[in-house]
């Protein structure tokens, strides 16, 4: 660590462009989790090494201040989009452990959608039920829940939705098969729902 006296090694004589673009750098990088700030500063310390190594090498250091001024200004909106970049990141950290699916509950979306896709594939075989006028209505409302189920793994909500009303036009073709296997999607989605929404609880109670 240089003292306050010391020269800074990675200016010349008369040059400000270091001092300036490492507050341009603290100022955008504020507010950050420390290991974002410090990575980008870390890259930014290396850029300026570099350019003063280079600079040394070819004897070309006069210049170097014109050169960090003008790749300072191009580079401002390269900064603010990273700084924006870098919050939405943030900002969706917390959301991928909004819903913990526990091994049982995702084996059994892989149990009910293996059975749901042998149905379609049975319906769409059968010369009989291909003659049937509920065909599309069936296939249709089952393969909605097997959609639903999938999309309730990173969306809970959105994918009991789309169960809701693929269950319900399974259940208009199918009624007899209600009491069996058509109410699956929607205890599994309710389940998958009410874990996020305690899940939400938590965090927003610490």
């Amino acid at each position: 660590m240089r003292t306050i006296d010391a020269p800074d090694p990675l200016a010349v004589p008369g040059d400000r462009s270091v001092s300036v673009i490492r507050a341009w750098v603290a100022l955008y990088t504020r507010g950050l989790p420390e290991p974002f700030a410090e990575e980008r500063r870390a890259v930014i310390e290396a850029e300026l090494w570099d350019e003063a190594e280079a600079a040394r090498w070819l004897d070309e250091t006069s210049g170097l201040a014109r050169q960090r001024w003008s790749r300072w200004v191009r580079g401002l909106p390269a900064d603010i989009s990273w700084r924006i970049e870098s919050q939405s990141k943030i900002a969706n950290l917390p959301r991928r452990s909004d819903v913990r699916i526990s091994k049982i509950r995702l084996a059994a979306i892989g149990v009910v959608v293996l059975l749901y896709a042998v149905m379609i594939v049975g319906l769409m075989a059968s010369p009989s039920f291909r003659e049937w006028e509920g065909m599309p209505v069936a296939t249709l409302g089952l393969g909605m829940s097997i959609v639903g189920l999938l999309l309730a793994i990173p969306r809970p909500q959105g994918g009991f939705i789309v169960g809701v009303l693929g269950t319900g036009l399974a259940f208009l073709a199918m009624p007899w098969l209600f009491p069996f296997f058509l109410p699956l999607p929607l205890v599994l989605g309710y389940h998958l729902v009410r874990s996020q929404e305690m899940t939400q609880s938590s965090a927003t109670e610490t």
